[in-house]
């Protein structure tokens, strides 16, 4: 068996040893026996092990056939629908924020950070709502890029930290 990854140790820990499983099964020991050397700091008898299979470049090794890096920072307004959308979520977390009392609530900060970001992205990301009928401003302009650098023959690798931004995107790209 053979495996290819990317950096599991930056991460995951957990992924090292799920990697090693699956190519040498009880290489690293079960799970749970993996999990305490970890905890009780015995990483340098885990990389000894892992040291002869492992082939790890670091970016300088790689960095002459790497293309150079290039940054656009395009921006874009809500659609009308979409800027309703989220004064309407805006509001809804700055009532719960006003009422937060415990540790417990104040996950509701992030909670409600992160419902403002999906609706940023898509309102279709947002699940307490249907949001297929609201347009993506976003989308509709990452769209018309992603079209525009097609036809100059350019390839493309999209990231998203929502796997169901990568779905639509999918779905449109049909």
């Amino acid at each position: 068996r053979l495996a290819m990854t990317g950096t599991p140790i930056e991460n995951h820990i957990q992924d090292l040893w799920n990697i090693f499983d699956f190519v040498m099964p009880k290489y690293l020991g079960n799970k749970s026996s993996f999990e305490i050397e970890m905890k009780e700091g015995n990483k340098s008898l885990i990389r000894t092990k892992i040291r002869p299979f492992v082939l790890r470049r670091e970016k300088k090794e790689v960095l002459a056939s790497l293309p150079e890096k290039t940054e656009i920072t395009l921006k874009c307004e809500m659609s009308p629908a979409q800027e309703k959308l989220y004064k309407t979520v805006l509001d809804a977390a700055k009532k719960g924020i006003a009422n937060i009392q415990g540790k417990r609530e104040r996950l509701n900060v992030l909670t409600a950070l992160l419902k403002l970001r999906q609706v940023c992205i898509h309102p279709k990301l947002l699940k307490e709502i249907n949001g297929d009928n609201i347009e993506s401003s976003k989308f509709e302009l990452a769209k018309e890029k992603i079209l525009e650098l097609i036809d100059e023959g350019h390839k493309i690798v999209i990231f998203s930290q929502f796997t169901e931004m990568l779905d639509i995107i999918q779905d449109w790209s049909k």
